[in-house]
């Protein structure tokens, strides 16, 4: 199950790790803040006490994305272009996640996946693009593989 935007607003983290299915969290800096609370405390920190308090893997999205599993393995992913801010670019992740997931890889491994093709995508296509545009652009970051 991937969670991602409005969605994660909506959840407790406390009974996310009850559920009997692999979860991927995929917040902002905001909706993190929402979810697991705000703290000044590193981004890496932070994203492995959410893994472990929710029992899932968190993509802890920025310009420095953070992708925590529940045991503590971490990997980082930097220098994401700016316009992955862009709406409905979170979805686009979601979907290649997603993806990569179905593709048999698991859960730690397609999120890191999805993140890297998602950036790929991005630097494909330069300084300005939508969402749209993004998700055509998966299809050449894919193919690249």
């Amino acid at each position: 199950m991937i969670i991602d935007g409005d969605a994660l607003r909506l959840l407790d983290p406390d009974r996310i790790k009850d559920l009997k299915v692999h979860v991927i969290l995929t917040p902002h800096a905001g909706e993190f803040d929402a979810l697991f609370g705000k703290s000044d405390t590193d981004k890496i920190t932070r994203a492995r006490e959410a893994a472990t308090r929710a029992n899932a893997v968190v993509v802890f999205k920025g310009a420095d994305t953070v992708i925590v599993a529940p045991n503590g393995r971490v990997r980082i992913a930097q220098g994401a272009s700016d316009w992955l801010s862009t709406a409905g670019t979170g979805d686009v992740l979601a979907g290649a996640i997603g993806a990569m997931l179905a593709a048999g890889l698991e859960p730690l491994g397609a999120a890191a996946a999805g993140v890297w093709l998602h950036g790929d995508a991005a630097r494909r296509l330069g300084p300005a693009f939508i969402a749209d545009d993004l998700a055509e652009a998966l299809r050449s970051a894919r193919a690249s593989l």
